[in-house]
């Protein structure tokens, strides 16, 4: 398989195969209950009797085969579909990088450069030179001949860089297509077969798919199990079930609560005694006394502030968790996955819900940018998509998910030059493909509540982020998304997104400091970053704009620009990167005396009820215009 097979390849091509698969399932098992029903009415004995029963037993046998390889041909084809979607966007994200930088991928998958760029002239040019972009007057700093060569090194690693996602895309969609057609043969080899008998079969549990990826087989195997066995996987396997996409999300809350409170514990325990440890350590080093043996080594001294610092991140995450349910009586915690020695994570991931994901008719998902972690974001997060969902009205929740790495400020391989870069985005949009088609998936089955309208926000980085995601999400998943503060997504036209395209929506306040950042110009021709070969959502077709603020400056009553110092006072470069909605947090002891204080002037009693009445009541009250609008967009009425 070339690089020419798989560049129309989408998630949808197999899902009319899939329906119909399911359909023939249904059938099957109710073709199963009929036979299972057959001679239990009648009392007749005798060998003819004796020959009907083992007859019936051999069809009994025959349909449980039957009914076991359409779930497994139907279980293929779903995982099938998953990776068509992930090769679909591996596929966009080289495309996007070969039309951002001037190179021409090949039928065979090789690349070009074939921007035709005299890259002698270029160095020869200061406005042009890639330092001085960045810069301005850097340029004159190096000569021409080595800016020459900084480019022409520049070139060559966008190909190279360009055809290393080609051939990512190649290698993935040879392993599915392998993996595809290797299921295939063992179900037509005889390789699958029933684990009991045809009762067991129709009326049973489902084995857990090999595929835990596949959210669609994990949310039928989890239906298929009793209430008392959903809760025994909770309780005594809480490391399976707290992360897996497409269980429900009381489990998943359940299992990860037991996960937060044994790690807590853990460290807990050793709280006094690393805090001493830490005390003493600094102490000595600042002392700087000669000839005076140090406490601790500093290996001992890393260990202990790290553990404490650990722990104050999951007293932030608990305080989120406390806080989130004291809006409408429930939040979850939909992820929870601490970094473990070597693994590729950066930080602690999580997902917090304002509401009961498993019954609200909206949820709203929401993915941040740059710098963005539990430590620094977890409580201000939950307030402030809390009064998104507040201002929405109705049975919404909200859900603020920090499962990837996104750049953090300072050096090093997640530091803030990682900003220009794509890749980070592009591992976390297939993680959150799969956790909201796991939230999708999870309220499918019978006795559910039912298909929920969910809407995906991506502020700055996050932007990105969801942007790859909503290229590769199943379709039917996701209802709307909203870019806001963006720099860049991986679409050329808002069909690129698997969410209806009257329902994709952009939103960039005027002095948004993001406005700075380029996605077009010399840095585009002689890329120093993935960001400039991506588009700005401003110009998609398709997508629709909401207002931002204008930058109207209160004192003078005149708009400023992106250029606050030149522009004149009032510019709000990075406020109004992350002022779109009220972050008012109602829940904050302070907030909570002034709404009880309020109750008792107007004589009302101080209930549970009156007071997250009157919560809501602010929420909507101080809410920004850009959050009213997004508000509509969230519950379906805009």
């Amino acid at each position: 398989m070339k690089w020419s097979d798989i560049t129309d390849w989408e998630e949808s091509t197999l899902e009319t195969e899939y329906q119909q698969l399911c359909i023939r399932e249904k059938e099957a098992e109710d073709w199963g209950r009929e036979i299972l029903e057959l001679n239990k009415s009648t009392s007749w004995q005798g060998d003819a009797r004796k020959a009907a029963d083992k007859r019936v037993e051999e069809i009994d046998q025959d349909v449980a085969q039957f009914i076991v390889n359409l779930r497994a041909m139907k279980t293929a084809t779903s995982t099938m579909q998953q990776g068509m979607g992930a090769v679909q966007g591996l596929v966009r994200d080289a495309k996007a990088h070969a039309e951002g930088s001037g190179l021409t991928i090949y039928s065979d998958g090789t690349v070009e450069d074939t921007s035709g760029t005299d890259w002698g002239d270029v160095a020869l040019s200061t406005a042009m030179n890639p330092l001085s972009y960045a810069l301005p007057g850097a340029g004159t700093l190096i000569s021409a001949g080595t800016s020459y060569e900084m480019n022409k090194a520049a070139r060559q690693k966008a190909v190279d860089e360009c055809a290393d996602r080609v051939d990512e895309a190649v290698k993935k969609a040879n392993e599915i297509d392998e993996a595809y057609s290797q299921a295939l043969s063992d179900i037509e080899e005889g390789k699958v077969k029933p684990e009991g008998s045809l009762k067991h079969t129709v009326d049973g549990p489902l084995p857990m798919p090999q595929d835990t990826s596949d959210t669609r087989a994990v949310a039928e195997w989890w239906d298929s199990l009793s209430r008392e066995e959903q809760e025994r996987l909770a309780d005594e396997e809480p490391d399976r079930i707290g992360n897996l996409d497409g269980v429900d999300a009381w489990a998943r809350d359940r299992a990860n609560r037991h996960r937060l409170d044994r790690d807590y514990e853990d460290l807990n325990s050793r709280k006094e005694s690393n805090e001493k440890k830490v005390a003493d350590y600094e102490k000595w080093k600042a002392s700087a006394a000669i000839g005076v043996p140090a406490p601790c080594s500093a290996d001992e001294y890393n260990r202990a502030k790290s553990e404490l610092d650990r722990q104050a991140e999951l007293d932030k995450l608990k305080t989120a968790l406390k806080q989130g349910a004291q809006y409408n009586g429930t939040s979850q915690l939909l992820l929870y996955d601490p970094v473990e020695p070597g693994e590729n994570q950066d930080q602690l991931h999580a997902a917090v819900t304002v509401g009961d994901v498993d019954k609200a008719d909206n949820v709203a998902v929401h993915v941040g940018g740059l710098t963005t972690s539990v430590d620094n974001n977890v409580v201000g997060y939950t307030a402030e998509m809390a009064n998104v969902a507040g201002t929405a009205g109705g049975n919404t929740a909200s859900v603020m998910w920090f499962g990837y790495d996104p750049p953090q400020a300072g050096a090093g391989s997640n530091g803030l030059f990682t900003v220009s870069e794509t890749e980070r985005a592009a591992a976390g949009g297939a993680d959150l493909s799969h956790f909201l088609e796991g939230l999708h998936d999870s309220r499918q089955g019978s006795g559910e509540g039912g298909d929920p309208r969910i809407t995906a926000l991506g502020h700055s980085y996050g932007s990105t982020t969801l942007g790859y995601a909503l290229t590769q999400v199943r379709d039917g998943v996701v209802d709307a998304g909203v870019f806001y503060g963006p720099p860049g997504v991986p679409a050329k036209d808002v069909s690129d997104f698997n969410v209806p395209s009257d329902s994709v929506y952009v939103m960039k306040n005027d002095q948004d400091i993001i406005g700075a950042v380029p996605n077009k110009g010399p840095m585009g021709m002689a890329p120093g970053s993935d960001m400039t070969q991506l588009s700005d959502p401003t110009e998609v077709p398709g997508i629709q704009h909401i207002e931002g603020n204008h930058g109207i400056d209160p004192g003078t009553g005149l708009v400023t620009g992106i250029l606050g110092p030149i522009a004149g006072a009032g510019y709000e470069g990075y406020q109004d990167h992350v002022n779109y909605f009220d972050s008012t947090n109602y829940q904050d002891a302070d907030t909570q005396k002034e709404i009880h204080k309020y109750l008792r002037q107007q004589g009302l009693p101080e209930t549970d009820e009156n007071v997250r009445a009157e919560t809501q009541r602010r929420q909507q009250e101080n809410a920004t215009s850009q959050q009213r609008e997004v508000s509509k967009v969230v519950n379906g009425t805009k």
